[in-house]
């Protein structure tokens, strides 16, 4: 394993350990390998609506593999380009107390890693 790899997955597992109520050594199935140069980007809409404990949360989520609002299909297509060195897309809720935000472009915000795994992206849905 890349060192960083090892850095970000040590981070990954304290964080499920402290909000998931996962044990902090346990395989929390981290899914998305970034490189050690990996870049994160927030949008302007993002930075205006979205609370940063929020967008952390559900960033350290898409890493571990939850894709967040998406359906079933979706879930699958995700999961395999995950897998095969494809982009890879969650969708949240803006408000983290929304659970009816499904369907409704302007109450989420999409999580996207690039295929060559350098760059994750926080954008709203109406953004994108």
């Amino acid at each position: 394993m890349d060192p960083f790899d090892e850095v970000y997955t040590s981070a990954l597992r304290a964080w499920a350990a402290q909000h998931l109520n996962v044990a902090g050594d346990a395989d929390v199935g981290v899914k998305i390998s970034l490189r050690a140069h990996h870049r994160f980007f927030v949008t302007p809409g993002v930075d205006a609506k979205v609370k940063l404990a929020h967008a952390e949360a559900c960033l350290a989520r898409h890493l571990l593999g939850d894709w967040g609002l998406l359906d079933e299909e979706d879930q699958a297509v995700t999961d395999h380009r995950a897998r095969n060195d494809g982009q890879v897309l969650s969708s949240w809720p803006i408000n983290a107390e929304d659970s009816n935000a499904v369907g409704y472009v302007d109450r989420c915000f999409y999580i996207i890693t690039a295929p060559d795994r350098a760059s994750t992206t926080i954008v709203l849905a109406e953004e994108y």
